[in-house]
């Protein structure tokens, strides 16, 4: 009986660990993510600069998106 019941307090432990992982893995993707924004955004409000290419990667595959203005010279 014992044994049994340190078996499912192991199992919970297991579930909380991997679900506590994935958590960290999401919110590790987000901050990334938002970083990455905030920062362009900052530059070309900042520098007045104004990319060529906006490139977004899915699945290994490269998008690119063609900014709606030139660079300013």
């Amino acid at each position: 009986m014992l044994v049994c019941i340190e078996m499912v307090i192991l199992d919970i432990f297991l579930y909380i660990t991997i679900m506590l992982l994935l958590l960290l893995y999401v919110i590790i993707v987000f901050c990334a993510f938002t970083l990455g924004y905030v920062l362009n955004t900052h530059l070309r409000e900042e520098h007045k600069l104004e990319f060529l290419f906006d490139a977004i990667v899915v699945d290994d595959v490269l998008y690119e998106l063609y900014s709606r203005e030139r660079y300013i010279i």
